[in-house]
């Protein structure tokens, strides 16, 4: 009876050695690892070959052009335009404003005639040139300096050149008092900042024991 019983069972089946299952297991990794740049390959190489990134757009780039610039003057004024510059800044340079022409008793009127630009004349207020400069896109920017004076506005070049922006360089000021309160109280904290700086000041006592 015991030897039907064997028969009926099979056979006995060894369990497999650790070692040999680890052996086993790296093997299928290492294959499976090996077939994956095959697949990965077969994929580029559906990919077209005349699209450098596939899936973008196609351009057609042109090489750049170097700027060019034509100057011509225009009721006295000096114009410089370049082919190329994608804003336009109008300038009046006044070449007596600055500080060292300043008479006795009027020290200190360069500067505070930099923060009078801009404000009320007889045409308009300070809020309205104010907003029209904004409704143009367009910066304005002024400087004083000890030789001469600046001022003027950057924008595009469909609105540089436009006539109430040109009218506020050449525009009598007013002169209201308000205006005039502003512009001495930025004009003070501008000459303490300058005053507690070393650098300034140092090249300011050079420059005046140079120059005069």
């Amino acid at each position: 009876s015991t030897r039907s019983h064997s028969s009926r069972a099979g056979p006995i089946r060894t369990p497999q050695h650790p070692i040999k299952m680890a052996t086993s297991t790296a093997a299928a990794m290492t294959r499976r690892a090996a077939s994956a740049p095959r697949i990965q390959s077969r994929a580029m190489s559906m990919m077209p070959t005349f699209e450098e990134f596939p899936g973008v757009p196609a351009t057609t780039p042109s090489p750049a052009s170097a700027s060019t610039t034509t100057v011509s003057t225009v009721g006295g004024l000096t114009i410089a335009t370049e082919s190329s510059a994608r804003t336009s800044t109008v300038s009046l340079t006044m070449p007596g404003g600055g500080s060292a022409s300043e008479a006795m008793g009027e020290s200190g009127s360069a500067l505070a005639s930099r923060f009078m630009t801009f404000k009320s004349s007889e045409t308009r207020s300070s809020l309205a040139t104010l907003r029209m400069l904004q409704d143009a896109g367009a910066e304005s920017f002024a400087a004083a300096g000890r030789t001469s004076a600046v001022v003027g506005y950057s924008g595009a070049p469909e609105v540089a050149a436009e006539g109430g922006l040109l009218a506020t360089l050449v525009a009598e000021v007013a002169h209201e008092r308000w205006d005039v309160r502003d512009a001495l109280k930025t004009a003070a904290y501008a000459r303490g900042k300058a005053m507690a700086d070393p650098h300034a000041l140092l090249t300011d006592k050079i420059y005046a024991a140079a120059f005069g």
